[in-house]
């Protein structure tokens, strides 16, 4: 991951992307204008693997279970081809294939990345409610691992935005001291509210 501090740097979580690439906001306008064009984007490799779930109408129908069979086959249509554009992205730099005029790249997740993750998770202020298991530290690990990269990179001096439409990972990015842009609203400057188990 070769980064440039003379640019902004947006590191997007699952629902962050998918929110920019599919155009799932009535305000996408709004969202392209508030990013930077000449700035640096990137994602969590983890991302495909969420994306991927996806891809199989079972899993999709136990998790939305109100899809439609047309909703259903056209998410899977959608995913695949981000996916695949994704991969072309890595590969090389050709500006016909951008997303929206970006080039995304995967994050590369070093071995001080995963430190700062493990000194979060031990340090009490961190607990908070999450959705699945009730009590977690900063958020659940997977979603951690993604803003830690956002973190991380904040941390280093770079000018970085963690993109998300997850409010309880923009509460956790706002209680870490990232600056953060909500995907569904980008003018929100009001933060989420950080749910504390202290």
């Amino acid at each position: 991951m070769k980064l440039s501090k003379d640019r902004p740097v947006y590191v997007f979580d699952t629902s962050g992307l998918l929110d920019f690439a599919l155009k799932r906001t009535p305000n996408h306008a709004d969202l392209l204008a508030t990013l930077a064009g000449d700035a640096q984007y990137f994602y969590h490799p983890i991302s495909l693997a969420e994306m991927a779930d996806y891809l199989h109408e079972k899993i999709w129908q136990i998790r939305q279970p109100g899809s439609t069979s047309d909703e259903i086959r056209t998410g899977i249509r959608k995913r695949r081809l981000l996916i695949s554009l994704l991969h072309k992205h890595r590969k090389r730099d050709e500006p016909k294939k951008y997303l929206h005029g970006r080039r995304f790249l995967p994050c590369h997740i070093s071995f001080d990345i995963f430190r700062r993750i493990a000194h979060q998770r031990s340090q009490p202020v961190n607990l908070c409610q999450s959705r699945r298991t009730g009590c977690t530290a900063v958020a659940d690990i997977t979603d951690h691992e993604i803003l830690a990269a956002a973190e991380f990179l904040d941390h280093s001096k770079f000018s970085v935005t963690f993109v998300s439409g997850d409010q309880m990972q923009l509460a956790a990015a706002a209680h870490l001291g990232v600056t953060w842009l909500y995907s569904k609203e980008p003018h929100r400057t009001t933060p989420f509210t950080w749910r504390s188990c202290v």
